[in-house]
């Protein structure tokens, strides 16, 4: 026990210092994003509003209404460093650098979860959870993104919490911990965009795969009703908005004409091919066509939500 807590210690020593060795200056200069989070948050902690005049708002507006949670958590570290590069990615640094620490906890809480014994990796309980943590403590993706002012490593932050705390809950059944890890969940809404689209279809997913559906009735029910309090609602709430759902009517699929322009070149060509209609029409339609489009968007890689 004592050797796996020196070696966790270790490993999130080395990740630590790869998210903050020379952060202010690697990479050089901010990007226009990081400038917006970083001035923003500083304009709140000297006159509780945006640069737009918005008092105390949960999104920024000269930031296309996107989230404004990573303003409020680099305020610490601005008061205490003054704005610098530096003092705009300290939370993103920081945030990723706890990550490694819950993915250990939420490895080694996976790999003991009665589901999953039917694959037999008992022997790799131990070993499993320091792999994962050693592998995004390295991961190039995770410091690149961990070393700019970036809502998305904060968002995974609070989702890796949120799964974790939720399979502590499935396991001890204490009411806290689904709580904690719905209100985890529910953050991410006002961190980064991409939650908004992830966690409805996520959430059912992580309670299918875990839960006993045929004893466990009663906390699937308190789950979904969490789920509905603590996600559904608020994107309900979002979504009505013409200003909060801005960035997302802004990248939606339906924003551009790309889409159905590239569907009508395929039928052009289907008819100098002499396809025939009716088989042209089973693959080339819009359903088939805006369907691909949405599992493109939603698969890419972090950072291009």
């Amino acid at each position: 026990m004592k050797k796996g807590l020196i070696v966790l210690i270790f490993i999130f020593a080395v990740g630590l210092i790869f998210r903050f060795y020379r952060l202010g200056d690697v990479p050089s200069g901010l990007h226009r994003d990081e400038a917006f989070l970083g001035y923003n948050a500083y304009s709140i902690f000297k006159t509780t509003r945006d640069i737009s005049g918005n008092f105390l708002p949960l999104h920024l507006e000269s930031f296309l209404f996107s989230p404004a949670l990573y303003s409020y958590f680099s305020i610490p570290f601005i008061a205490l460093f003054g704005l610098s590069a530096f003092s705009t990615r300290f939370a993103s640094a920081m945030f990723g650098s706890f990550t490694i620490l819950v993915t250990y906890f939420l490895a080694k809480e996976l790999f003991s979860n009665p589901r999953l014994r039917g694959l037999k990796i008992e022997n790799l309980k131990m070993e499993v959870p320091i792999i994962a943590a050693v592998m995004l403590a390295i991961s190039p993706w995770h410091m690149n993104l961990s070393r700019t002012a970036t809502e998305n490593v904060i968002a995974v932050f609070f989702i890796s919490v949120g799964v974790l705390l939720y399979l502590l809950w499935i396991r001890k059944k204490k009411w806290y911990l689904l709580v904690s890890s719905f209100f985890a969940f529910g953050i991410t809404l006002l961190v980064y965009q991409a939650p908004r689209a992830f966690l409805p279809l996520f959430f059912p997913f992580l309670a299918i795969l875990f839960i006993d559906l045929k004893i466990d009735r009663k906390r699937i029910m308190q789950s979904f009703m969490l789920f509905a309090a603590f996600i559904i609602l608020p994107l309900l709430f979002i979504f009505s908005s013409k200003d909060l759902s801005l960035r997302m009517r802004t990248v939606s699929i339906f924003a551009t004409d790309g889409t159905q322009l590239t569907l009508d070149q395929q039928l052009r060509e289907d008819g100098v091919l002499g396809v025939p209609t009716l088989f042209g029409r089973v693959f080339h339609n819009k359903i088939v066509g805006y369907s691909a489009q949405f599992f493109q968007n939603y698969f890419q890689g972090p950072g291009s939500a």
